[in-house]
C-alpha cells in the first residue's frame, strides 16, 4: 500500500510523543487514500502506598509522577 508523498513527508517530520502513536486512518467513503492520525496510548500504571496496592487506572505513559501527585492528593 502506497502513501502518498506527502503523508510520507509528514512521518519524516513527526517527533517522537510519548504516549502518541500514529496510524493509517482508512474511512469507508474513500478507501481509496488513508490519512494518517495520532492516537493517545495508554498504560496501565499501578499506585501503592506502603506496599499495599491501591488502585491501577490506564493514564499516558507522559508525567506519570504528577498523575501520581494529584491523585494522591484528591482522593488520599
Amino acid at each position: 500500500e502506497k502513501v502518498k508523498k506527502t503523508q510520507q513527508k509528514e512521518i519524516e517530520n513527526v517527533t517522537s510523543v510519548t504516549g502518541v502513536r500514529q496510524i493509517e486512518l482508512w474511512r469507508r467513503d474513500d478507501l481509496q487514500h488513508p490519512r494518517l492520525d495520532e492516537v493517545a496510548e495508554e498504560v496501565p500504571v499501578a499506585l501503592v502506598y506502603n506496599g499495599i496496592s491501591h488502585v491501577v487506572m490506564m493514564a499516558s505513559p507522559k508525567d506519570r509522577e504528577y498523575f501520581a501527585l494529584g491523585f494522591s492528593l484528591s482522593e488520599g
